[in-house]
């Protein structure tokens, strides 16, 4: 075997050993590390997007659902709603009774577009209903008498409200009609007598709208759809694959190459699935690592057929270049070869500038992609704190309403009528604009109106006193600030007192510009365990997993808003009450 000593090999061996360990390895490396590198962020970015992405729709989903189930538990509670639906179930009056039940449902289905139809249907089978595509009854959905008994047995919840999965109901003109419902028994709360069932039928079209707007956040080829408990499809855009079953959706044995992601859709028992073939994701980057290789080839014949005819002529510029590929294996991603123009080495020189160039493109490309993920994950961090300010107990809008009802009953109007009037400014302050910053004055005066409907849900059981300084109440606060604690103070501090419950509120601004607000009740306190729990979250030092959700609620908004500018304090003794003090920074009111 001949053994090259490359002290007295040519300039040519030399050469060509140089380029190939300084320029063609490198190149090599760095592709076959680029490519992995780029793939994962690729992956990751995707992932990130799709979380958000998803989050957002899986929200929007939610709240929309939401919104139309308060509408079915305002139809479905409707006095003459219940009058009807007891005089058709009884036979009594059947005819005029439907006709009566038949306009209520059209002034209630005429509030909202995609309300498509209004169905009452007794236990006993027979029905009233209003549908905006088809006044022809016996050419109804509904008028198959196994239809409306099937539909009876897919409610499963005889308190709440069930979802059930889009249909085809029939042809209209050639032109299909997709539509999902939500169910919900009619029944007297007083009695408990269950006259049957009220289904309002909503255009799915609402789903896959919104299922394509999450799919076009992501810049890449995916597919969102909505599948029920059963893995059913409910909503696609491609309307023949309602119905089917997400693993005959996804052809079986190619779900390897898909890239499937799941999110709970909440207040429904439904999925948000997103699908993306990994092909798509990873082409561009297949067809990257190709072009670099069929460069570094090319290059690579070149200079070799170069070296080979002029060795000599151009050491000098061999030289150059390779101390340009050595400057670039040992990491300066910014060198550049400069060669004669006329000089035949031009062409090996302008290619490795160019794939510097590619190189360099391909880093910054990769720094602007995980700038574009920070500003995501911050827009989601916005999301999260938007989310824990939407923390309000739900069952305190029930449990007034259902008192306001029993009020009916017992005494005159005008007391319902100035409930319902403070209850609905309430609604309204704390619905719209929930991130706002507003004057202390405005939270009082919000504060009271709740304070007011709490005393008489629980017989005025406690009493609340204020003490606030004029220089206080200008003072800018995060609206709905204080209402957990005050909510806290009424559920846990007082639960089970049947009078002498007293809260005060005290604040004043301090010498350093910060207000100073002290939420003060005789309740019956903590226990030392759960106060040292809490003490610890406020902290950063532990994990809060307690039953008092206002407390929790209160500190993550307050260290989300102030970024640890603000302080918070609470002390509490069993049997004695509990104080929390809040000192906050100024802040300008928006």
């Amino acid at each position: 075997m001949k053994i090259i000593k490359f002290d007295y090999t040519s300039i040519k061996a030399k050469l060509i050993f140089a380029y190939i360990l300084l320029a063609v390895i490198p190149i090599l490396i760095i592709t076959v590390f680029s490519n992995i590198v780029y793939s994962r962020s690729i992956e990751n970015q995707i992932d990130t997007l799709l979380e958000y992405s998803m989050n957002q729709a899986g929200k929007i989903l939610g709240d929309n659902i939401k919104d139309f189930e308060g509408f079915l538990y305002n139809v479905a509670l409707d006095k003459d709603i219940l009058y009807y639906s007891q005089k058709i179930q009884e036979d009594k009056e059947t005819a005029v009774s439907k006709y009566f039940m038949t306009q209520e449902l059209i002034s209630y289905a005429n509030i909202k577009v995609d309300v498509r139809s209004i169905t009452f249907i007794s236990n006993s089978l027979d029905y009233a209903l209003y549908d905006k595509d088809n006044f022809v009854s016996y050419e109804s959905y509904f008028y198959d008498r196994e239809v409306r008994k099937a539909l009876l047995e897919e409610v499963v919840d005889e308190q709440g409200v069930t979802l059930i999965s889009t249909r085809n109901l029939r042809k209209i003109k050639d032109k299909d009609q997709y539509i999902f419902f939500i169910a919900m028994p009619v029944k007297d709360y007083i009695t408990q007598r269950q006259y049957g069932v009220l289904f309002i039928g909503i255009n799915e079209s609402i789903l896959s709208t919104l299922t394509e707007e999450s799919s076009s956040r992501v810049n890449i080829s995916n597919k969102n759809i909505i599948i029920d408990e059963d893995n059913n499809i409910v909503s696609h855009q491609d309307k023949s694959n309602i119905g089917k079953n997400l693993s005959e959706f996804i052809e079986g044995g190619a779900s390897s190459k898909l890239f499937i992601k799941e999110k709970e859709i909440i207040n429904t028992t439904w999925r948000l699935i997103n699908i993306i073939d990994k092909n798509d994701i990873f082409k561009h980057v297949r067809e990257y690592g190709i072009l670099v290789i069929l460069i570094s080839i090319g290059t690579t014949v070149l200079f070799f057929t170069l070296i080979i005819t002029v060795t000599n002529r151009y050491s000098n510029s061999i030289k150059q270049i390779s101390r340009g590929i050595r400057s670039f294996g040992e990491g300066q991603m910014d060198v550049k070869v400069e060669v004669e123009k006329k000089d035949e080495l031009f062409a090996i020189a302008h290619q490795f500038n160019s794939m510097t160039r590619k190189i360099n493109h391909l880093v910054g490309t990769l720094e602007r992609q995980k700038k574009d993920t920070e500003i995501a994950i911050d827009q989601k961090r916005k999301s999260e704190l938007k989310a824990l300010e939407a923390q309000i107990n739900p069952h305190f809008i029930y449990n007034t309403l259902d008192m306001i009802n029993w009020i009916a009953i017992d005494n005159n109007q005008d007391t319902i009528s100035e409930m319902l009037s403070t209850l609905g400014s309430l609604l309204r302050y704390s619905i719209s604009n929930i991130d706002i910053i507003v004057i202390l004055e405005a939270e009082i005066e919000w504060l009271k109106k709740y304070v007011y409907l709490q005393k008489i849900r629980f017989n005025n059981s406690f009493e609340c006193i204020y003490n606030i300084t004029e220089e206080a109440m200008a003072f800018p606060v995060h609206k709905m600030i204080l209402q957990p604690a005050i909510e806290n103070a009424i559920l846990h501090g007082f639960e089970g007192k049947k009078f002498g419950g007293i809260i005060k509120i005290s604040a004043f601004v301090n010498d350093e510009n910060m207000l100073c607000i002290e939420i003060k009740d005789n309740g019956k306190g903590m226990k030392g365990d759960t106060l040292n729990q809490i003490k610890e979250y406020i902290n950063n030092e532990g994990l809060f997993d307690g039953n008092n959700i206002g407390i929790k609620n209160i500190i993550n908004r307050v260290k989300l808003y102030y970024l640890g500018t603000a302080h918070i304090d609470i002390k509490s003794k069993e049997d004695k009450g509990t104080s929390m003090q809040l000192k906050l920074p100024y802040k300008e009111v928006q």
